[in-house]
């Protein structure tokens, strides 16, 4: 990679949009908390120039259910990142953030109804009233891995031009119905991005997240330019607090996944920095939440496959979440089983 960009406290705010239709400002966050056994993944995305901000609430509960909300809301302005009864805030640039969630989502028993039809999952199941409040305290200075053209990619794929990430720790609590969880050790990453996004610009598209226990944490993504070429990349953080970026990362299943709503099996995550730092993990999944990305003409369709994980890495243990994402054109990404 070359490059860099050095992201400030500043970048912490809202940008202001560029003319480009699919510019979109966002923040996630992922979690996973052992003691309690409660996992998610929230993201809210502000596309101002199509007049909406995206929100997606995603928490799998340690007994296998899973709460789960999707919305649009309209917007005139990229002032804020509240939408759908979620919000974001920053306490403290690139240190402290806070993450709220207020209102009823969808309680799914079986996961997988979401990879054939999401709405009539959210608009069907029964709703429980769902509170999330957590604070997220970074482990590590904003983490520069990426480009100023683009996400691990030679610029040629709108996922964002700029785009930083951080590793951290969420702490508070989560309610769905009658039920609470204290999250008092919440691993998690969050970025920060804005520019054009495409979700079904890339052929595939794979991102691995683990943070083991004695304090390495790692950001793996290999990105499908084409049938041939690959852009790969990410960085190992080392127990010292060492950010080691760039290199190749190789993301494989020990089993064929052809894309069904459940997985199976494990995979293998491999990362090597260009300073020769190394990182191999096996990977068991916790849940798999099947979702899918359809283009406005329903042509190209992304296939989105989310597997909250255990990772075992010489000795080590750890958790984070894998994305398994794959374009199709003109079908169900789910049909095939």
């Amino acid at each position: 990679m070359t490059d860099e960009v050095t992201y400030r406290a500043a970048d912490e705010a809202l940008h202001a949009p560029t003319d480009e239709p699919l510019f979109s400002e966002s923040m996630y966050f992922s979690l996973y908390d052992e003691a309690s056994g409660c996992g998610g993944m929230l993201r809210i995305a502000n596309r101002v120039n199509q007049g909406y901000a995206e929100m997606t609430l995603n928490l799998p509960l340690p007994d296998g259910t899973v709460a789960f909300d999707y919305r649009r809301a309209s917007i005139a302005e990229n002032v804020d990142l509240s939408a759908g009864g979620m919000r974001v805030e920053v306490t403290e640039p690139l240190r402290t953030l806070r993450l709220s969630y207020r209102d009823e989502a969808a309680f799914l028993r079986d996961p997988s109804m979401l990879a054939f039809d999401t709405r009539r999952a959210l608009r069907e199941e029964p709703r429980v009233a769902t509170e999330v409040d957590l604070v997220f305290t970074c482990l590590h200075p904003h983490l520069e891995r990426l480009t100023a053209t683009g996400d691990l990619s030679d610029g040629a794929l709108p996922l964002a031009r700029d785009h930083y990430e951080q590793f951290g720790i969420l702490t508070g609590t989560i309610r769905v119905g009658d039920q609470s969880y204290e999250i008092k050790h919440g691993l998690s990453l969050r970025d920060h991005s804005w520019g054009p996004r495409e979700w079904v610009a890339p052929l595939y598209w794979r991102q691995s997240l683990p943070m083991m226990d004695d304090g390495t944490c790692v950001s793996a993504s290999r990105i499908g330019l084409s049938e041939t070429a690959a852009a790969t990349g990410g960085l190992i953080v080392t127990p010292d607090g060492k950010t080691h970026n760039g290199g190749n990362a190789v993301i494989t299943c020990e089993v064929e996944y052809t894309g069904a709503p459940t997985f199976e099996g494990g995979y293998t995550v491999d990362i090597e920095t260009t300073d020769g730092t190394r990182f191999h993990a096996d990977a068991e999944v916790i849940a798999f939440i099947p979702l899918r990305h359809r283009t406005p003409d329903s042509k190209a369709v992304m296939r989105v496959g989310q597997a909250l994980s255990r990772f075992r890495s010489d000795g080590r243990v750890g958790y984070g979440w894998t994305d398994f994402w794959k374009r199709l054109e003109d079908g169900d990404p789910w049909a095939s089983g």
